[in-house]
């Protein structure tokens, strides 16, 4: 590493700068599959093992797998370059499906901001209006 000093040396800094580079991205992927993944599937996963209502492992299933699918952008060639290439007809209804769980997943985070944003202004005009009032009748 102190090699990178010298413009001369830098070549010989390379390698050892190749490991490390190497090593950090290892532990930052390693620390994001393990950190985020493992835990994400595994809590899918443990909905099954709750046999006493299997409808709703059904429909997070459902929900998870047309999620993924919505975002699979493979798609198959036919013909020339100059047709359009597009997804098989049960990818496109799958991807409906998870296109619907996304809306439904946006449409309850705007609401939940809308409803904190709502309170919030709620709680300063109640400081203000018991401000003004105290001011007035003090």
């Amino acid at each position: 590493m102190l090699t990178k000093i010298s413009p001369r040396l830098t070549k010989l800094g390379n390698p050892a700068m190749a490991f490390l580079v190497g090593v950090g991205a290892a532990a930052a992927v390693g620390g994001a599959v393990v950190g985020t993944v493992f835990p994400q599937a595994s809590a899918s996963m443990s909905i099954f093992a709750d046999q006493s209502n299997p409808l709703n492992a059904i429909i997070i299933l459902i929900g998870t797998l047309s999620t993924l699918l919505y975002f699979h952008f493979g798609i198959r060639r036919k013909g020339s370059d100059d047709q359009i290439s597009q997804r098989p007809a049960w990818l496109e209804s799958v991807s409906t499906v998870g296109q619907f769980f996304i809306a439904v997943t946006f449409a309850a985070l705007f609401s939940g901001v809308y409803l904190a944003a709502i309170t919030a202004l709620i709680e300063r005009m109640s400081f203000i209006w018991n401000l003004i009032k105290d001011l007035i009748f003090s």
